[in-house]
């Protein structure tokens, strides 16, 4: 039984991965939408690098990350203070928005 189950699971991991190619790499805009403080800014497109160091060396919003969901995070410090990030996290994340 663990065998069949563990080929299974392999499986849909191929199967994600073939589909969506893109969210298995690890490409710094996909980096940036998962965890904005630990992305490398270094590797950030040039519209972003500022806008992230900024955030990342904001305190208040380090302790935010922490103590708030996803969700809240995003709308409190994204979406006005960090437009470029916000935007590109957006791009990333609505095809697989549900209702």
């Amino acid at each position: 039984m663990k065998d069949k189950i563990k080929a299974q699971l392999e499986y849909l991991q191929n199967e994600f991965a073939r589909y969506f190619p893109d969210l298995i790499s690890e490409d710094v805009i996909w980096q940036l939408a998962r965890n904005r403080f630990l992305v490398n800014v270094e590797l950030l497109p040039e519209e972003l690098e500022e806008e992230v160091t900024e955030l990342q060396y904001n305190s208040l919003a380090k302790d935010s990350f922490q103590s708030m969901s996803l969700e809240n995070f995003s709308i409190k410090y994204q979406t006005e203070e960090y437009p470029n990030a916000s935007n590109q996290r957006l791009r990333l994340l609505i095809p697989f928005s549900s209702m």
